[in-house]
């Protein structure tokens, strides 16, 4: 193999392999473009090989076209006393292993990094650190404002649902691809469809055809299911975004001008959390089961266009299927201190549901090694309470 060499992100590129079943969205070899999903949780190791931490998040810019910088997330445990530092695109190289993100390259000392401030996680810096990691490629300008916007963080963005005007359910944001070498925000992954993972497609949409109203946590996007699954395709079928005429056929499909303007921000309603709440009501007893898996990703998912976020997971089970865990609000998980990353290791029980046309896992509860979430009873009665829930906030944080 030939290491390609780039300005911003590279990429070590490898002979093609058959379709790996057990991803949900497969990278095809030497393709230009990296999916969000691959890069945010990955091991990040100096050039000795010492590792230097993990990509805790992607920030863009305030328009949400380019990578302003990723998170390295070092030393601590659990989210203790870690250290957070806001790294140029250009000075993360990405290696790869049989087509997959193996982890990514920082040319910076385990030392120097210890010795480093990093920055507060409540207050996320406005440009990346150039002083502390060198590189010869310049960075986005420095944003204005006074902090980073909730919808820059590219975590927030997966999950959320996407309508359209009608408030048809199109599907959810399952990642974005960005381009390695400018760390341009290209496509968006729209995910839909499928029973326990078998038979969901994706469907890539050009990312400045989406509008996210922030107000109502969710996106918009001119388009029916049609326009989607004319450009769909599943996961054993992956194509090159490299291919110059794919990427003009994609824009070609939409043909919708940048600069909409975003919603007026609204408050949110907890109304679709309530115990009684048509939702709820869904949970069938005679339904519940527990499966094993490994966290593929983390995400939100919303019940209505302004209703607030639930935690949504995606899980790859034992046997190898994809499933979408529904585990409450996100206000409840946040309030009991219990998190999740790409990588763990957990057990569902719940009852599997249909909503928005996919079955899913109405989580009761959630057990990551000797710490467990509890959400609801054996019948499904919920044990959160909506008046806290508006106290907790409504941030799926890791």
């Amino acid at each position: 193999m030939t290491l390609v060499a780039m300005s911003g992100l590279a990429v070590l590129p490898v002979l093609a392999a058959d379709p790996d079943p057990s991803m949900a969205v497969r990278p095809t070899s030497g393709d230009m473009f990296l999916q969000s999903g691959k890069i945010i949780d990955a091991r990040v190791q100096n050039t000795s090989g010492e590792k230097l931490g993990t990509i805790e998040d992607i920030v863009l810019t305030g328009n949400r076209r380019m990578v302003l910088y990723a998170v390295l997330s070092h030393g601590g445990a659990m989210g203790i006393h870690e250290k957070y530092f806001a790294v140029p695109w250009s000075a993360l190289t990405v290696q790869t292993r049989e087509g997959k993100v193996d982890y990514l390259v920082l040319d910076i000392s385990k030392d120097t990094l210890g010795n480093a401030q990093g920055f507060d996680h409540k207050n996320w810096p406005l440009q990346a650190d150039t002083t502390l990691f060198k590189t010869s490629v310049a960075s986005p300008a420095a944003e204005t404002g006074n902090h980073i916007m909730r919808y820059q963080r590219v975590s927030a963005l997966t999950g959320l649902s996407v309508r359209n005007q009608q408030k048809d359910s199109l599907g959810d944001i399952e990642c974005l691809l960005i381009e390695q070498e400018h760390g341009k925000a290209k496509f968006a992954l729209v995910s839909y469809g499928g029973v326990l993972g078998v038979g969901e497609k994706f469907s890539p949409v050009p990312w400045e055809a989406i509008e996210i109203q922030h107000g109502r946590h969710m996106a918009m996007l001119n388009a029916d299911r049609g326009k989607l699954d004319s450009l769909s395709f599943t996961m054993k079928e992956y194509p090159n975004f490299s291919d110059q005429q794919y990427r003009e056929k994609i824009f070609q499909a939409y043909n919708i001008l940048p600069g909409h303007v975003a919603a007026e921000p609204k408050e949110l309603s907890f109304d679709e959390w309530k115990a009684d709440s048509d939702y709820n009501k869904k949970f069938d007893a005679s339904k519940v089961t527990t499966i094993e898996g490994t966290v593929q990703n983390v995400g939100s998912f919303h019940l209505g266009e302004n209703s607030a976020p639930g935690l949504r997971i995606r899980l790859q089970t034992d046997k190898e299927d994809v499933l979408l865990v529904h585990a409450g609000p996100c206000g409840f998980a946040k309030s009991k201190s219990f998190t999740l990353a790409s990588g763990d290791k957990i057990s569902v029980t719940g009852s599997q549901i249909e909503y928005d046309g996919r079955t899913i896992l109405m989580a009761t509860q959630i057990k990551r090694g000797n710490d467990t979430l509890t959400l609801r009873d054996s019948s499904g009665k919920v044990l959160w309470d909506v008046n806290e829930l508006q106290k907790a906030g409504t941030e799926c944080e890791k």
